[in-house]
């Protein structure tokens, strides 16, 4: 029926034109003819026009429409759109004294703040729910057009901030700006006031990068010593396998005890990583594994003054992102269950495209508060996984795994070295289990993590 009825509804105004120009037997032929044209050309606009069900279709099927914008110098700018729940949503990023947080609105949202504040829009013409012409013609995708409305919204909230208009944009940007209880009161200079655990605060992109660079060269400098023969002081071997050659060494520190494991695997290192950072099947080899939640994700392509902070390392930094992850406990009796707040960086060695993952805590306002649900909130100091390509060997790997946390409560060191052998022989099955995974799922990163030969 629908099919039908793309042909004949056009036809619809036009049809109804005609009727009433019977009755006008005394207007020009012209006025007739304009009238019956202009009528046609309703007719196409109602039925091509997209609705917000179908924009967000169009959304789903291209993927998000997104934008950069430079938001130094402004507090509020239009960045993202994307489809949530059959509706196109779009982000709002602000800025406050070196504060970076952000919040979805719906175009409605936008329309309401017009009708609120009328006089804003200043030299920017506001966003209509189509283009006519660029639709009908078939010039625009209906991402191309999600994007175009972006950049309008964009600009006029970069226009109403340009006019010190502090007061209307925090009106859109949150729920009560009087109150202070939102990103509003941010906005608004009340940020003593503020509750953040309320608010959806990102920490802002510089953090993330620079707190996750550095525990990265933490990371290396740990590992290259228990890549040397003999293997570096402080680490000690506790435990070694010959299947996969699969060593695992320990470093006490204090009231910390540290964990450090090498071994073979046959897997070429993309497929090595994206098994490992597949938090959905990781439950399938990792016990203690509960949950994992991504708060966040970042990608360098488009940053090459962030992707070359480990240049001297000789290394590119090409994704990463924050999780929230739950762990269970090795001995329910007298361990409790740890959480971990973390951003994930991933870096490619540019001299033979060894991959290095490397994450550490972070404070992150969008995670669960610290002792919720009975969790104690452990701190990563420094953990990841070098898989480095064996020279001579195609598809096959060695890989080098440190684990220095602070648990925040204290863990029995012989509990640790009774767990750490046994949980470092799971490297054994890797080869098999990432070789499963690429057969059955799309990488996650794609080209990314690909060596290109130098």
């Amino acid at each position: 029926m629908e099919s039908h009825l793309q042909y004949v509804l056009p036809h619809v105004p036009a049809v109804f034109a005609l009727m009433v120009a019977t009755l006008w037997k005394d207007v020009p032929t012209s006025t007739l003819l304009l009238f019956v044209i202009g009528s046609y050309i309703l007719g196409i606009y109602v039925l091509f026009t997209p609705t917000e069900d179908e924009l967000s279709k169009g959304i789903k099927l291209s993927g998000k429409a997104s934008g950069h914008s430079n938001t130094d110098d402004y507090k509020i700018a239009v960045v993202q759109a994307r489809s949530y729940h059959g509706k196109i949503e779009y982000k709002l990023k602000m800025q406050y004294n070196g504060v970076h947080w952000h919040c979805w609105r719906s175009y409605s949202k936008f329309l309401k703040f017009r009708e609120q504040f009328p006089n804003n829009n200043g030299s920017h013409k506001f966003p209509g729910k189509s283009s006519v012409y660029d639709i009908l013609s078939g010039r625009e995708t209906t991402l191309e057009f999600i994007e175009k409305r972006r950049k309008r919204l964009d600009a006029i909230m970069r226009e109403t901030i340009g006019e010190k208009k502090e007061f209307e944009a925090a009106v859109l940007a949150g729920k009560d700006p009087k109150t202070g209880r939102s990103p509003a009161g941010l906005f608004l200079g009340q940020p003593k006031d503020l509750d953040l655990s309320q608010a959806n605060v990102a920490p802002p992109r510089d953090y993330l990068v620079q707190t996750g660079t550095k525990a990265m060269r933490e990371l290396l400098a740990h590992l290259s010593k228990i890549q040397s023969d003999p293997v570096q002081e402080p680490w000690k071997l506790l435990s070694e396998a010959k299947k996969n050659n699969i060593k695992c060494y320990t470093f006490e520190d204090g009231d910390l005890l540290h964990i450090c494991v090498r071994g073979e695997t046959d897997s070429n290192a993309p497929d090595l990583l994206e098994f490992l950072i597949d938090a959905e099947i990781r439950g399938e080899w990792d016990e203690l594994h509960e949950s994992q939640t991504t708060l966040d994700e970042m990608y360098f392509d488009k940053h090459p003054e962030e992707a070359s902070l480990l240049d001297d390392e000789g290394y590119e930094i090409v994704a990463g992102s924050v999780q929230h992850s739950t762990v269970n406990s090795p001995a329910p009796m007298i361990v409790a269950k740890r959480d971990s707040v973390t951003v994930a960086l991933v870096a490619k060695r540019k001299s033979d495209g060894a991959l290095l993952l490397c994450l550490t805590s972070i404070e992150d306002k969008r995670a669960p508060p610290e002792g919720a649900n009975k969790y104690i909130r452990a701190k990563v100091l420094c953990a990841g996984t070098l898989i480095e390509p064996i020279p001579g060997r195609p598809g096959h790997c060695r890989l080098f795994t440190a684990s220095l946390i602070d648990p925040a409560a204290y863990v029995p060191h012989s509990l640790i070295k009774m767990i750490a052998p046994t949980r470092a022989l799971e490297i054994a099955n890797f080869g098999k289990m990432a070789k499963d995974r690429a057969a059955k799922k799309p990488p996650r990163l794609g080209n990314l993590l690909h060596h290109k030969q130098l």
